[in-house]
């Protein structure tokens, strides 16, 4: 039963494919939509990564209205608390595509707030946007499973997947400067708590680059952001993080978070000198959404100074006695 009704998706899947996605009748059923969020939980990376395109194409060609893309949107942060803290299981794709989708939802949302996008007017509640913050960083702090690509399977990337969808929170209109303080809080928290695992798949310039987009949202003050970069350059607990290390241990897990903590560091630093990347020809009628990266970072020269201290700190062997102030 189980093989025929896989084969039944696959081939229900590729129908939609082989028309381009322009199926516009089948787009306006709710039956459609759930089934394409219930096989972002696949195992199957093509019918996963399918099912994902799919919606893509659909809400970015107006095949789905406002009303269906807040009810997708729902669907899809209820998804993100399906089996969150268990690890190595097939439960990490619905979690992890299902912020995807999410994110996609706010982008059009943001979309139609510019008048990017044809036929179709801002239709996300500030309270619900607000809802769905609260569960993408419950589920970035609470998420176990650390796998990025799976052999056989393909992708999880549940963290960065995630802060992919925090991104396009972040440069929502209907959030303001308490939810960024949140995001920024969240995405450096993740880095900083003791793990099992050293990231390895980009989740750190991802988790990197939407603080990048809270602080150009420029509604943070500069003495709050001195606090943020200042409390990575220590451990949780204060002391500073070559505590990690003695002649007859090495506390593993901390280590881990040290090393996360350090790249990340290094990206933030990196993206106030470099920039991050900003509209290209690609982005067609999209193109002003992005336009918003190539604006001058607030307080870059400060920023910069206090980035810069923090990063001596976390290897004071290499680049001298400098310990960051706490606070």
């Amino acid at each position: 039963m189980e093989s025929r009704t896989h084969e039944g998706d696959v081939s229900w899947i590729q129908s939609i494919l082989d028309r381009s996605c322009r199926t516009p009748k089948l787009a306006q059923q709710a039956s459609s939509s759930d089934r394409l969020l219930a096989l972002l939980g696949s195992a199957d990376p093509f019918l996963r990564e399918s099912s994902l395109d799919i919606l893509w194409t659909w809400s970015h060609n107006s095949l789905l209205s406002g009303q269906q893309l807040a009810r997708i949107g729902d669907r899809a942060a209820a998804n993100l608390s399906v089996g969150l803290g268990k690890c190595d299981t097939d439960s990490v794709f619905l979690r992890s595509f299902s912020f995807l989708v999410l994110g996609m939802v706010v982008k059009v949302d943001s979309l139609a707030q510019m008048g990017l996008h044809v036929d179709l007017a801002p239709f996300l509640r500030p309270e619900q946007l607000l809802a769905w913050l609260d569960l993408v960083l419950e589920s970035l702090l609470e998420e176990n499973d650390m796998r990025g690509f799976i052999p056989g399977k393909g992708w999880a990337h549940a963290t960065s997947h995630a802060a992919d969808a925090l991104r396009h929170v972040a440069q929502s209109r209907l959030v303001g400067r308490h939810e960024l303080k949140r995001i920024l809080d969240a995405t450096a928290d993740r880095l900083q708590r003791p793990s099992e695992h050293v990231y390895a798949f980009n989740e750190v310039e991802n988790l990197m680059s939407d603080a990048y987009v809270a602080i150009l949202r420029d509604l943070i003050p500069l003495d709050e952001l001195r606090a943020w970069i200042r409390k990575r350059a220590r451990r949780p607990d204060g002391r500073l993080w070559e505590s990690v290390f003695s002649l007859e241990a090495c506390d593993l897990s901390t280590n881990n978070a040290r090393v996360n903590t350090c790249m990340a560091l290094r990206c933030f630093h990196l993206l106030l000198v470099l920039g991050a990347r900003g509209a290209s020809e690609s982005d067609g009628d999209q193109r002003p959404y992005f336009e918003f990266l190539e604006q001058a970072v607030p307080h870059k020269e400060a920023l910069l100074r206090e980035a810069q201290d923090a990063l001596r700190s976390t290897n004071r062997e290499l680049f001298g006695d400098v310990a960051p102030p706490i606070g």
